[in-house]
């Protein structure tokens, strides 16, 4: 079992001595606790989980290791796996006379979503054999709490189809399936084949698929121009990342090649390369606590990514962000109610222009039955005074309005 990179986040492997999984009876540890196995028909091991995609790795013993249980050449082990009380699905091998390790007993037939799940694992027959299971973590924009400040971690999937990833001599591939994120993947076949990608944040990491036959890919990454060790899958057996099986009875999915260390987050350039053998590109993941990650337009899942800790840890409790606080709203500027006040005040100086030649009139009728000269000036003369003063006054008001 690989071991952990000290990362506060994002967790990848769980080893079978996890305290997160559960196991009924009839189980045992074998070699200083390097596996957990069964003979027992119908026990079973749970765990639960935040992410979008689980892989169960385990052991396939040899016919002679087991002389008590009658194995032979034509034994098969049996065992299902079920996720969230869905339909389960079967994986069955029959045993040969070398152990196998490093298989690949389950994935799902498609990503999940995003979010907290459960796996139930069932024996059905023969000795089943655990050794650990990967985890593709959740999309997340949460919050993390330290000692000294609020850190506000994202975590997006570049799919390999997106179009802030840059090739050179690849293809996409149509012969993908469910199980691959988004349904695409991209073949970086030639040699010297790249993949360039440019982003904010302190991690990386990088997920292909491995097809049922063929050898492993060689493929280096570059790293801010700096070409970074070996993937530790294929030859480190020291580091977080699960060794990648040569002996393959499946084609593998959402396989996790390369991780960065933490870095600096702040930009960073990436470049894979292939140098022999065909590399399947997934999909690039990138943790941030910046809210540019990429210039992209994520959608990201608002679950918090709890390090597997049960199905009480995995309940969501939404926290406030920097981009959380609605915006202040400011009435007098919108435009909608600038129409509004423009014209309440046209509509008062019509009706007040309106009685004036209403008054007006009904004057003039007055003055031509009784003609006092003297009330026809002080009336024009009231007019012409007041109706500039209540024009200024209307406008000064609607000014200090706006």
């Amino acid at each position: 079992m690989p071991q952990q990179p000290s990362n506060d986040v994002v967790k990848f492997v769980i080893d079978n001595n996890d305290n997160s999984i559960k196991y009924s009876k009839g189980w045992y540890t074998e070699g200083a606790h390097k596996v957990h196995y069964t003979e027992q028909s119908t026990a079973t091991a749970s765990i639960c989980f935040n992410g979008s995609f689980v892989t169960v790795f385990g052991v396939v013993p040899s016919y002679n290791e087991f002389p008590a249980l009658g194995l032979n050449a034509t034994t098969v082990l049996r065992s299902s796996y079920q996720i969230n009380d869905g339909p389960p699905e079967f994986f069955n091998i029959t045993l040969a006379a070398e152990r196998l390790t490093d298989q690949v007993f389950f994935q799902p037939s498609t990503t999940l979503v995003d979010g907290p799940h459960t796996l139930v694992i069932t024996n059905l027959g023969g000795p089943l054999m655990l050794d650990y299971l990967t985890m593709v973590p959740q999309s997340l924009n949460s919050s993390l709490s330290t000692t000294s400040s609020m850190n506000y971690y994202r975590i997006w999937k570049i799919d390999d189809a997106s179009t802030n990833i840059t090739y050179n001599n690849a293809k996409a591939l149509s012969d993908t399936n469910q199980a691959d994120y988004d349904s695409t993947l991209h073949s970086l076949s030639h040699p010297q084949s790249t993949a360039f990608l440019n982003f904010n944040g302190d991690f990386v990491a990088v997920y292909g698929a491995l097809p049922e036959v063929g050898p492993l890919p060689d493929v280096s990454f570059t790293l801010d121009n700096i070409i970074q060790p070996v993937p530790s899958g294929q030859s480190d057996p020291q580091c977080s990342i699960s060794p990648l099986p040569t002996a393959r009875k499946r084609r593998i999915s959402q396989v996790l090649f390369w991780e960065s260390s933490i870095l600096d987050d702040i930009p960073h350039n990436l470049s894979i390369t292939t140098r022999q053998e065909e590399f399947l590109l997934d999909f690039i993941l990138v943790r941030t606590r910046s809210t540019d990650s990429l210039s992209l337009s994520p959608q990201p899942t608002n679950h918090w990514l709890g390090c597997v800790a049960g199905c009480a840890s995995s309940t969501f409790h939404p926290k406030a962000t920097p981009n959380s606080t609605p915006p202040t709203l400011h009435p007098s500027s919108d435009p909608g109610n600038i129409s509004a006040i423009v014209g309440g005040v046209l509509g008062t100086v019509s009706i007040v222009l309106l009685f004036c030649i209403v008054y007006l009139l009904s004057k003039r009728r007055s003055y031509s039955r009784f003609p006092i000269r003297s009330n026809s000036k002080r009336v024009y003369c009231c007019l012409c005074c007041f109706s500039p003063v209540f024009l200024t006054s209307l406008f000064l008001s609607v000014r200090s309005n706006l």
